[in-house]
């Protein structure tokens, strides 16, 4: 098979679903725990801005509210606090962090039920539980044909993030397009 590298640089990325609980997670989640902010998380530097297209709602739910009982799901964290909806990301804005109960009183917010231990002798850290993005209305043929040039990525075998928000994947499939090309495969 002939595939080309991508450019490096920004681009439009179209995520197939199985991509977007992974990038969600590791590109973005691990950024919005409070520890990690108050660490020097690049989310630090982002509350009330613009951080995505306004098509996106990031949220975390200690329900599942698309898959019955997905792994994240708890009625109360290990701090015993009723788990509840966290909106991130609300179109395109960055509106909430996922707190403990330290980190909410630092911050002045209410705990959502974040705090999460390993084994019951283990100090409950700032975890997400259901990470998702809302899903939208749009056709991928629609989100194509509003885009000129991008990728579409469709699979990956591994994503480590960094406290600046830099992500290195590891082994993915793109599928490189120009609105009036489709497609080219991209090596990754």
């Amino acid at each position: 098979m002939k595939a080309e590298s991508p450019n490096g640089g920004k681009a439009r990325v179209i995520l197939a679903p199985a991509m977007v609980g992974l990038l969600s997670h590791e590109a973005i989640g691990h950024t919005v725990e409070a520890d990690f902010v108050l660490a020097g998380s690049v989310a630090a530097q982002k509350m009330n801005q613009m951080v995505a297209s306004e098509l996106v709602t990031l949220a975390d739910s200690g329900t599942s509210e698309f898959v019955e009982g997905a792994g994240g799901t708890l009625p109360v964290d290990d701090e015993g606090v009723r788990t509840s909806r966290v909106d991130v990301i609300k179109n395109g804005k960055l509106v909430n962090y996922l707190h403990n109960r330290e980190t909410a009183a630092h911050f002045g917010v209410e705990p959502a039920g974040n705090a999460r231990a390993w084994e019951f002798s283990d100090e409950p850290l700032i975890r997400m539980r259901n990470t998702f993005i809302q899903p939208g209305n749009d056709s991928v043929d629609a989100m194509i044909a509003g885009i000129k040039e991008g990728i579409i990525l469709t699979a990956l075998k591994a994503a480590k993030p960094t406290r600046q928000a830099n992500l290195c994947l590891a082994r993915a499939k793109c599928v490189a397009f120009v609105t009036e090309n489709l497609p080219s495969l991209y090596k990754g």
